[in-house]
């Protein structure tokens, strides 16, 4: 039998194919099934390379060839995936190698829109993971960490706090293997040697044993030749920085591990390399000083100096002096006077979101970017902030009543009231909460009720100065402002202009407010909730939050393609279904949240849990202790200080079931996001 060939060596037939119904033949080349030969034994990523590698940018299968993948993955997205093994495997390769072609042949749109949409793409991906080989979450992570040079300019954002996160959590929160993808994401940055700070980071954290670190250390050694004298003076002058001297890590460390580094253990070798340091508080303050001259000025000192931030952050893996920066820098840019005061609520707005992006849990941070989007009068933006930022710190009084002075301040009083009260159910009140409320009740007429939360504020906190002068106005007959006199000067100052969008963030905001109209008493508003939830299903099927509010409050969407549901959804079905033994799984397959699982199966009665869920929460806390078990031990301080005294813990449980049942909804939503924005 004669063995056929391409036409031509440049252009195969099967592009023209390819060309003429896109989505058809790639599905067919991911599935094994195009008539691609001779390339038809190879893997599938290398036959894609043979056969577009060498097309011009704007030949019509190559230019296709981007809003093609991102159809086929979409379309895979919203399946529900199949329930046979070998199927599934093939599904998860299939997926695997879309993404690698995304990388292989510099796919620039879709790299673009999948590193654009990163929270939507990473919440799918998340559990499709069967193996090393089948692991959807990994080829995501490796392609964006491939591509990153060529979508920088299109999507501006860091990456940097996304790797270093990954390089600490390799071993813990993640398999051991995704420390080379952390690995990778920063050598594909431009500071050349910030892959050392990945592996110091990692290093830190998981205090590897010398032959685990010689093996990491000696996998890359390699690819970056240097004389070892060059390679003693980056080590050294890494480990004499603030992050590592400070908890007392000496040079060379886990480098030890290689005889290179043996003259860095002489201390007048480590006394020899000065220490990467970041700009200090005074050089900000001089930024700062200088914000009477023109704003266009101004913003170049300003990116000037975060620049050196940045720089610092990147080589180190420290990021607290950025974050620090960003504060002090954003806050007086929006209580800058002068020209331009829109594009300075802007900027601080756009800081803001880079630092959070560093310290994704930094109340402050969040305060400032809620505050610059109102002072540009993006309200609806402004309050979704606002509710994210109740999401991921339930237990900060200061993010609950932040959020009630904005509402009272876009005139939504009665929704402010709701969240005061709703930090009196959770018990995280303080002497704050209890003259918003009485604000908010003499606002609607209601002085006795007023007085009488000034009076039970004063018994708890006796010296407080603006609960006694609100107690003498309201003796007085006076009425009591119910807008503050700081969120007046800021209306006054407000001005109109449109933010950067930044749907990712919103889109999650928007559920937590939902989830308060849930759980509110107006049975009118509760529906139209629902119906927005819905409507965000519709959108997104695999949108956890949506999925998780519609299973809360009745109406379960069933499975919306995910192979395995996250740890929320699956607790609120057993919870519903008040399903002892999926949540004795659920603690086997997530044991880092077991306390969770052990407060709601001593809710529905199981007197076993009832006795370890006490145990658990009166222990010392561990020294990694999972984010949203944090929140639920101190959303649940008010319970255990009673158990402490002598009560029952079942009667404990009893008496406070509302706030255990807010607690745990609250800590339930924090596992919802990762520690990321999405870089």
């Amino acid at each position: 039998m004669a063995i056929r060939a391409p036409a031509s060596i440049d252009r195969h037939p099967w592009l023209g194919r390819f060309t003429a119904a896109p989505e058809d033949e790639f599905s067919k080349l991911l599935a094994g099934h195009a008539d691609i030969f001779p390339y038809d034994r190879a893997d599938i990523p290398d036959a894609a390379r043979s056969l577009f590698g060498s097309l011009a940018a704007e030949d019509p299968a190559r230019a296709a060839l981007g809003q093609t993948i991102l159809a086929w993955l979409e379309r895979r997205r919203r399946a529900p995936f199949p329930t046979d093994r070998s199927a599934l495997q093939r599904a998860l390769r299939e997926i695997c190698e879309a993404f690698e072609i995304v990388s292989y042949l510099e796919v620039t749109d879709a790299a673009v829109t999948l590193r654009r949409r990163f929270p939507l793409w990473n919440e799918w991906v998340a559990p499709l993971a069967l193996s090393t080989s089948r692991d959807a979450r990994a080829a995501y992570w490796r392609m964006l960490a491939l591509t990153q040079p060529l979508i920088r300019a299109a999507v501006p954002l860091d990456m940097t706090p996304f790797w270093l996160n990954l390089c600490r959590e390799a071993g813990d929160r993640l398999p051991s293997r995704y420390l080379d993808i952390g690995l990778l994401g920063l050598r594909r940055l431009p500071e050349e040697y910030a892959w050392l700070a990945g592996l110091a980071q990692w290093a830190k954290a998981r205090q590897p044993s010398e032959a685990q670190f010689r093996a990491e250390w000696l996998a890359l050694k390699p690819l970056y030749p240097k004389a070892p004298k060059r390679w003693r003076d980056l080590v050294g002058t890494l480990l004499a920085s603030a992050p590592y001297q400070d908890v007392g890590i000496e040079a060379p460390a886990w480098w030890a591990c290689d005889s290179d580094f043996a003259p860095l253990a002489r201390p007048e070798a480590r006394a020899a390399h000065r220490p990467i340091r970041s700009p200090m508080p005074d050089e900000n303050q001089g930024v700062i000083d200088r914000f009477n001259l023109p704003f266009a000025q101004v913003r170049r000192n300003i990116i000037s100096m975060i620049d050196r931030h940045r720089q610092f952050a990147r080589v180190t893996g420290e990021s607290r002096f950025a974050v620090r920066a960003i504060h002090s820098l954003g806050s007086a840019l929006i209580g800058r006077e002068g020209d331009c005061f829109a594009d300075g609520c802007l900027l601080a707005a756009d800081l803001a979101r880079e630092g959070l992006e560093w310290q994704p849990f930094d109340s402050f941070l969040w305060s400032l970017w809620r505050d610059a989007l109102a002072m540009i009068d993006a309200r609806e933006a402004a309050e979704t902030l606002g509710w994210e930022a109740v999401r991921r710190l339930p237990d900060n009084p200061r993010a609950n009543t932040e959020l009630a002075e904005m509402l009272i301040a876009f005139g939504r009083t009665d929704a402010a009231e709701e969240v005061v009260e709703a930090a009196f159910l959770r018990e995280v009140a303080n002497s704050n909460h209890y003259s918003l409320l009485a604000r908010l009740r003499d606002h609607r007429g209601d002085h006795i009720g007023a007085m009488g939360a000034v009076r039970e504020g004063l018994r708890i906190y006796t010296s407080d100065t603006f609960l006694t002068t609100l107690a003498h106005t309201l003796e007085r007959g006076e009425p009591l402002r119910v807008l503050s006199t700081e969120w007046e000067k800021r209306l006054l100052r407000a001005v109109t202009a449109e933010p950067t969008s930044r749907n990712d963030v919103l889109r999650i905001g928007r559920m937590r407010r939902l989830r308060a109209v849930l759980e509110g008493a107006d049975q009118e508003r509760r529906q139209q909730a629902i119906y927005e939830v819905w409507a965000a299903l519709a959108d997104e099927p695999t949108f956890a939050y949506a999925r998780l509010l519609a299973i809360r409050h009745g109406s379960d969407p069933g499975d919306a393609g995910s192979l395995e549901p996250p740890f929320a959804i699956a607790f609120e079905r057993a919870l519903a279904a008040e399903n002892l033994e999926q949540l004795e799984a659920l603690a086997k397959h997530y044991p880092r949240l077991e306390a969770l699982i052990l407060v709601v199966s001593a809710l529905l009665g199981d007197a076993t849990s009832v006795a370890r869920m006490a145990d658990y929460l009166l222990a010392d806390v561990p020294a990694r202790e999972e984010r949203a078990v944090t929140s639920l031990r101190a959303g649940l301080r008010p319970l255990l200080v009673a158990i402490r005294d002598g009560m029952a813990p079942s009667e404990a449980l009893n008496d406070r079931r509302a706030l255990v049942m807010a607690v745990l909804r609250d800590a339930v939503d924090i596992t919802l996001a990762g520690e990321c924005l999405a870089a």
